[in-house]
């Protein structure tokens, strides 16, 4: 089975993948040997393929920075530090790196974050958007709830514990980054009092402060290595005939 295979197996669940999405680097049509799902294409992820055997590399997030999207990929910038780091560990490697963004998003992702919270499927509104409706809780409640879902010992709060909410929004991911304010306001304008993201900022938490909206956040990883890890299964049940491996980056920081 070629890389172009897994990827047509793929399509059979999300036919249409954004622009961002497809090979970074590497051969499609390379014969697959084993397949290595990460939330990022890092150094120590592309060095667990290679001890796992997996020549293929399936990542959420772009393993080059900038983003194109956001500030253009210039030239030279396959030379810096991390960039070139990560393209030696691939070409020695002899990896095929094939990102999954977007459409892992829709077809998994943001699914795996609300089902991990005990949210109900229905909402107001639809897709990305919707506010989840629930018995009015105390933030701190919550919170509890959110750190259990997750596994995670600790995470930041805008608002106070005490105050009581029942319209909960999910900016999974990065959505809660100022960069994606314009989603924030949206599910501050359908009424939500709680938002549970991933990743936030200065500038977003800052504005969530102001709008009077509690946020909990979790962690970009944390929030999508759900979704991500069950891929992972059902790439494995689709394709039995290949190793599959899903390997969760560990966080990068601590707190001291």
């Amino acid at each position: 089975m070629r890389v172009s295979d897994v990827l047509a197996w793929v399509r059979r669940y999300v036919p249409q993948l954004n622009a961002d999405e497809g090979v970074r680097v590497g051969d499609p049509q390379a014969e697959v040997q084993g397949i290595l799902v990460c939330f990022m294409a890092t150094c120590d992820a592309l060095r667990r393929a290679r001890q796992e055997g997996c020549n293929l590399v399936i990542c959420h997030e772009d393993p080059f920075l900038p983003y194109e999207g956001l500030q253009g990929f210039p030239q030279t910038a396959l030379t810096w530090t991390v960039n070139r780091r990560r393209l030696r560990e691939i070409l020695e490697g002899s990896l095929t790196v094939l990102r999954l963004h977007g459409s892992l998003d829709r077809w998994l992702v943001f699914e795996a974050f609300r089902e991990a919270l005990g949210l109900p499927a229905e909402g107001e509104g639809e897709g990305y958007e919707r506010i989840f409706l629930v018995e009015p809780a105390p933030l701190g409640e919550w919170v509890r709830r959110a750190k259990a879902a997750l596994g995670v010992p600790q995470v930041r709060v805008v608002g106070e514990v005490e105050r009581p909410v029942s319209r909960i929004g999910l900016p999974w991911g990065g959505m809660a980054l100022f960069v994606n304010i314009g989603f924030v306001e949206r599910l501050i304008q359908r009424g939500a009092d709680l938002l549970i993201g991933g990743e936030s900022d200065d500038y977003a938490l800052r504005y969530m402060a102001d709008a009077g909206v509690a946020f909990i956040e979790t962690g970009h990883s944390i929030s999508e290595n759900l979704g991500l890890e069950r891929f992972a299964r059902l790439l494995q049940e689709g394709l039995p005939q290949i190793p599959v491996r899903f390997y969760a980056n560990p966080i990068p920081y601590r707190w001291a």
